[in-house]
Formats: structure tokens, C-alpha cells, sequence
């Protein structure tokens, strides 16, 4: 690739030469709980995985994890003369498969095109002398997504990223001072006006002793529900590729699971995480590769 001259802030495209793409159907419910276990899907298959990051969304039933190691990006960059200061966001290009249903060629022989929903590097030569091709422009930007290279080692910044979020909480705390101040304020009122309302609707709540008894009633469930959500995120927490959960059992003070394992090593890793979370092993089978485990609440 030549040296480029970038003059104002761009958005940049990273093909599949930057990263390493797997789809997995994993049973949970948000982002934040899938990339934990991002690593443990990435190890073997990239190197230096120490240094890399981890992109991760939802794509139809399954999720999508993409890693990639920013000093490789950040690299690249400057060897061919685009200052990092000029880059205001970089995009993966699987964020747009829907873009390339007709191949995108790029600067050598190859293309860029969609393969069973996966992005993928395809040699030009193969592709029929009459295949369409079609070109990058400014619709090739995601709305949402991407990512930048604050605080990236290498960049020579002064300040970090951690730097920059601090700086800026501290700031937005300050500007919401003056709104929560408002805003509890009409909050209160708001409040003692519904509380007067519904017992104008309803006369027997004008006996405290029935309002007691309602809010006891909702904070159980409320109590019921927020276990449930607890226990769900404390399993993800343990559930890598090669594990199954194969059974729950939520009760008062505790959750009794019992996972499936794919192979002895899988097992053993599983043991090993168990423990580590500070569970309660009750029993491995090593002829099924099957854990049981309870944990406490």
C-alpha cells in the first residue's frame, strides 16, 4: 500500500487483514457478559493475545466476536504516513456486510466480498470476467459502532483514554448538579402527588397498614427477580466454548447447575474456573465430562 496524505479527519475501514472474526451462540443476554469470555474464544487462533481487544455485538441469534490489537493498527498507520491525530474512528468491515453483496475490490488483486455472512478476502482472479464490482464511498460508515485509538501504547498522547473519561465525568458531574437539584425536587412532588391520587381512587389504602402490605408483596418479587438476573450473570461468567449448560435450579438461598463439557480439557478448565469463582463443586464425571456445582445466594 502507498504512503497516503491525509489532510482532515477521516474514518477508516479495516478489512480482515486487522482482525479475526467467530460467531458463536452463546446464552447470554448483553454485550458486556459475552465479552468476558472473548479471549477464551480467541485462544490458539491469534498471536500476542495478551495485547488484543475485543469488539463484540449481537448478529441474529448468535454473537459476533471480533479481536483485533490496536499497536498492530496503530503501526501500520504510521508506516505509511496517516497521523493518528487525523483518525477519528475505525471500522470493522463485517459492520457492514450488508454493503458487500457485490465484491469491493481493493488496491491489489484481491477483493473484499460477503461469503455466507462473513467478510471475507477473496482473490480477484477467481471472480468471472463479468462480475460487478462496486466502490467505497461515504455510505460505507456505520451510524453507531467502531472504535478509536486514544490512549493506545505507541501514540505518543499525553493524555489516556482512562484520562479522557475521567475528565470528562468530572465535567458532566458538575452540569448535573444543577439539574438533579431540579429534577428531585419535581421528583418529590411528583411522587406525593401520585401517592395522594391513588388513595383518592382507592380509599383502602388510607390504612397504612394496607400499603405495607402491598409494598412487602412487590419487594419480594422485585427481590425473586433480581436473583434470577444475579444467577444468570454468575454462570455466564464460567461458559466458554466447549461448555454447555445443561441444567439450573434456582431455589432460596442457592443455584444448583450442572454443566456438559466437550472434551477432558474443556473439564478440567471449567474445574479450575469453578473454584476461582469460589463455588461449591459437588461432583465431576469424568466418563460423561458433566460438573455439577451450587452457588450460594
Amino acid at each position: 500500500m502507498p504512503d497516503v496524505s491525509v489532510l482532515e479527519s477521516v474514518n477508516l475501514l479495516l478489512t480482515p487483514h486487522f482482525y479475526t472474526l467467530k460467531k458463536e451462540a452463546i446464552p447470554v443476554r448483553f454485550a458486556y457478559q459475552a465479552k468476558k469470555i472473548a479471549p477464551s474464544l480467541f485462544d490458539g487462533y491469534v498471536d500476542n493475545l495478551h495485547e488484543c481487544k475485543y469488539h463484540v455485538y449481537k448478529d441474529g441469534e448468535e454473537w459476533l466476536f471480533i479481536a483485533y490489537n490496536p499497536s498492530q493498527i496503530v503501526q501500520f498507520l504510521t508506516t505509511h504516513k496517516i497521523p493518528i491525530a487525523k483518525v477519528n474512528k475505525l471500522f470493522f468491515a463485517q459492520e457492514l456486510s450488508s454493503h458487500f453483496a457485490i465484491p469491493v475490490p481493493l488496491q491489489n488483486d484481491e477483493v473484499l466480498m460477503d461469503v455466507d455472512g462473513i467478510i471475507t478476502i477473496f482473490p480477484k482472479f477467481l471472480l468471472g470476467s463479468s462480475e460487478l464490482l462496486g466502490k467505497i464511498d461515504e455510505t460505507f460508515t456505520p451510524q453507531s459502532g467502531g472504535f478509536s485509538l486514544v490512549g493506545v501504547s505507541g501514540l505518543g498522547t499525553q493524555i489516556t483514554q482512562l484520562q479522557a473519561i475521567t475528565i470528562s465525568s468530572i465535567l458532566f458531574g458538575f452540569g448535573m448538579l444543577f439539574f438533579v437539584e431540579g429534577w428531585q425536587s419535581d421528583k418529590e412532588d411528583s411522587t406525593s402527588s401520585q401517592i395522594t391520587q391513588l388513595i383518592q381512587k382507592d380509599s383502602s389504602l388510607q390504612s397504612s397498614y394496607t400499603r405495607e402490605s402491598v409494598i412487602k408483596k412487590y419487594t419480594a418479587i422485585d427481590t425473586e427477580e433480581r436473583i434470577k438476573r444475579d444467577s444468570i450473570k454468575k454462570v455466564s461468567q464460567v461458559l466458554f466454548e466447549g461448555v454447555k449448560l445443561q441444567k439450573l435450579d434456582l431455589e432460596a438461598s442457592k443455584i444448583s447447575v450442572v454443566f456438559i463439557c466437550s472434551t477432558p480439557q474443556a473439564l478440567s478448565r471449567l474445574t479450575s474456573s469453578i473454584r476461582g469463582h469460589q463455588w461449591n463443586l459437588k461432583s465431576t464425571n469424568p466418563k460423561t465430562n458433566t460438573l455439577e456445582a451450587e452457588i450460594s445466594l
